[in-house]
C-alpha cells in the first residue's frame, strides 16, 4: 500500500547568521513551485542576530493553497547548515515522527548520535565547498550543498528543479558553480533510519545561545565582553579557526581594528593573539590581512 504523504510538507532550516538558510528557503520554495506543488511558503525567523548567531527559516510545501501564516514548530524535515549546532542545541526538537533530519558532517548518519523514529541524512557540505572554492567572503558556502542533499534524502523536489532554481536566482555565472555544487552532494549524501530514544545533548561551553538582558551586553559595539556565566561567549558558533603564521605577520594590527567581536589583542611582542572564548571563525581577520599570515583552520 502506497504511504499517503501529508497535505502540507513543513521544513526547518537552522544555521548561523550568512550561512543561507533563507536563501536556501527561498530556493527551495521556487524549485517546488516549478516542480507543480501549488502552495509555498518561504520565510525567516529574525531578531537581532548578527553573523554567526543561530537563525532559522521555513518553506512549506503543498498541492493546493496554503493558508497558515504561523512559524513551523512541529516540521517534517530539519536541515542543519551548521556542523556545530547538533552539539549544542536540540535539532531534532519538535520533528514529527517518520520525518527527516539532514546534517552538514563528514560523518555518516549512524555515527552522529541522534536517535528516535525518524530518518538521519548526511552529506559534508563544508568539504565539498572547500573542494570547489566556493566561498563568499572567504568563508564556505553551505546552502547550495545542502539543498542537493535535500533533494537526496526526501525525494520531494527534483536534483533538476533544485539546479533551475538555483540559476534563477544566482543567474548563469554565479550559479554554475552552486550547481556542481549540488550535484556533488546529491551523489554523496548518505540516508539511514535510526530509531530509540533521544540521547542528552551535551552543550559545550558557552552554550547560551541569547542575551538574556541589557545587563548582559557588551558596553560598546567594540569593547571585549564580558565573561558572563550564563553563556555569553561565542566560540562555541565557530567552524573555523584563524591561525597566525608569524613569519609572515608584519604586526601591522589590521586584524585587531577590523575584528568585529573585539576578540583579537596584541602581545608584548606586538603581534595579534586571538581570544578563541569569543572568536566566532567569521573570517575578517584573514579577509583583511594584507600578506596572507592569517590561515581559517576547519574545527568541525
Amino acid at each position: 500500500m502506497e504511504e499517503k504523504k501529508p497535505e502540507i510538507i513543513e521544513i526547518k532550516w537552522i544555521g548561523r547568521g550568512g550561512q543561507g538558510a533563507v536563501t536556501a528557503s527561498n530556493i527551495l520554495a521556487t524549485a517546488a513551485y516549478m516542480e507543480g506543488f501549488k502552495g509555498v511558503q518561504a520565510f525567516p525567523f529574525f531578531g537581532a542576530e548578527r553573523r554567526g548567531a543561530p537563525v532559522s527559516a521555513f518553506t512549506r510545501l503543498s498541492s493546493r493553497e496554503i493558508w497558515i501564516r504561523s512559524l513551523i514548530y512541529e516540521p517534517d524535515i530539519v536541515v542543519v547548515l551548521d556542523p556545530l549546532l547538533p552539539r549544542q542545541i536540540n535539532v531534532t526538537a519538535g520533528l514529527k515522527e517518520g520525518g527527516c533530519v539532514i546534517l552538514n558532517t563528514p560523518q555518516k548518519p549512524g555515527e552522529v548520535g541522534l536517535k528516535g523514529r525518524f530518518r538521519v541524512a548526511t552529506v559534508d557540505a563544508t568539504g565539498i565547498s572547500e573542494e570547489l572554492n566556493l566561498k563568499v567572503a572567504g568563508m564556505p558556502v553551505y546552502n547550495t550543498p545542502m539543498l542537493g542533499a535535500f533533494s537526496k534524502a526526501t525525494n520531494i523536489v527534483s536534483l533538476e528543479s533544485i539546479k533551475k532554481a538555483i540559476i534563477r536566482y544566482f543567474g548563469e555565472k554565479k550559479g554554475k558553480l552552486n550547481v556542481e555544487a549540488a550535484e556533488i552532494a546529491y551523489e554523496r549524501t548518505v540516508v539511514e533510519t535510526v530509531s530509540g530514544s533521544s540521547p542528552t545533548l551535551t552543550v559545550t561551553n558557552g552554550g547560551g545561545l541569547e542575551i538574556r538582558s541589557i545587563q548582559d551586553l557588551p558596553i560598546t559595539p567594540t569593547a571585549r565582553p564580558t565573561k558572563y556565566p550564563m553563556g555569553a561567549p561565542t566560540g562555541t558558533w565557530r567552524v573555523y579557526r584563524p591561525v597566525l603564521d608569524r613569519e609572515k605577520c608584519t604586526k601591522c594590527a589590521l586584524c585587531w581594528l577590523y575584528c568585529p567581536d573585539a576578540a583579537i589583542s596584541m602581545d608584548e611582542e606586538g603581534y595579534p593573539s586571538f581570544d578563541y572564548e569569543y572568536c566566532k571563525g567569521c573570517g575578517v581577520c584573514a579577509n583583511e590581512c594584507r600578506v596572507g599570515a592569517i590561515k581559517l583552520v576547519r574545527e568541525a
